[in-house]
């Protein structure tokens, strides 16, 4: 009689080992967006905050970069007609180092370069900023010890006073799990100032959609359902603190969807909750 007993529990413990193999397949595309809208969004905050604060583009000043990293203008003047230029050096990634990049007063790491070029002041209605993230002396951002590199670029239209359209077209997200691309457009529009010089203490809140494909090659697609609220100072540096990306991988019958804020508080943490397709739901935690 105990052969059926263990025959059974062990066709039981096969199944359950199945059944995390499969959560773990396919949750692959969530976990994969959740770290690369979180690392494009940190290159976001870089443009935002120079382009908004340097006085050849707006007004004096930076809230964002720390001591080390360099503005360099290669186009200083508005006057010739094409705009100004420059790029942010947060100094060379070295993936020896037990900890890589510099200290942001957001409290992230950042390393490699950025290049950024505006077509007016960035306060006018209008006005096009493309940021530039090339793989010679590529960008990186993260936790210092686990970072995740940034090709391709984005160009952010002003639209309002405080809200820009962000286009991204193949951009690549490349964490030590694999290569994520990513295409979206967004709306983003800053919702709270901290009224001092540089983007720190703000709010903003990010809608839209997009597509692009997994670490594993499987196209997915992304819809924004409920407003993603980002704050930019030291602890909210990892996520953001309200709302939930449906994500679909190309070929399935139903959607994931990705909350950053399971405990409905808002709290500045790096914790996020999946929830796949039957109600399974997985904590992941974003670098």
């Amino acid at each position: 009689m105990a052969l059926p007993v263990v025959v059974v529990l062990l066709f039981s413990f096969a199944s359950c080992e199945k059944a995390l193999d499969d959560i773990s397949e396919t949750s692959t595309s969530a976990e994969d967006i959740a770290a690369a809208e979180t690392a494009i969004s940190s290159a976001f905050d870089v443009m935002d905050d120079v382009s908004s604060t340097d006085g050849r583009v707006l007004k004096n000043g930076s809230s964002l970069l720390p001591n080390g990293a360099q503005v360099v203008f290669t186009d200083s003047s508005f006057t010739d007609g094409n705009g100004v230029a420059f790029y942010i050096d947060f100094g060379p990634y070295n993936e020896n180092a037990p900890v890589n990049g510099l200290l942001c007063p957001d409290g992230k790491f950042r390393a490699g370069r950025v290049e950024i070029s505006v077509s007016s002041p960035y306060s006018q209605i209008g006005c096009v900023a493309t940021a530039n993230f090339p793989n010679s002396n590529a960008y990186y951002v993260g936790t210092g010890s686990i970072m995740n590199k940034v090709l391709g670029t984005m160009t952010a239209t002003r639209s309002a006073s405080e809200t820009v359209k962000l286009e991204i077209v193949n951009a690549q997200v490349i964490t030590p799990e694999g290569t994520v691309t990513l295409s979206s457009s967004k709306e983003i529009t800053r919702t709270v100032g901290s009224g001092d010089i540089g983007t720190l203490g703000d709010e903003f809140e990010i809608t839209g959609n997009g597509s692009g494909i997994n670490r594993d090659n499987e196209p997915f697609t992304i819809e924004i359902t409920k407003t993603l609220v980002k704050r930019v100072e030291d602890g909210c540096a990892n996520t953001f603190i309200i709302g939930k990306i449906e994500l679909k991988n190309d070929g399935a019958s139903s959607a994931m969807m990705i909350d950053f804020d399971p405990d409905n508080n808002g709290a500045c943490d790096n914790k996020a909750e999946i929830t796949l397709p039957g109600g399974i739901k997985k904590e992941i935690q974003i670098k």
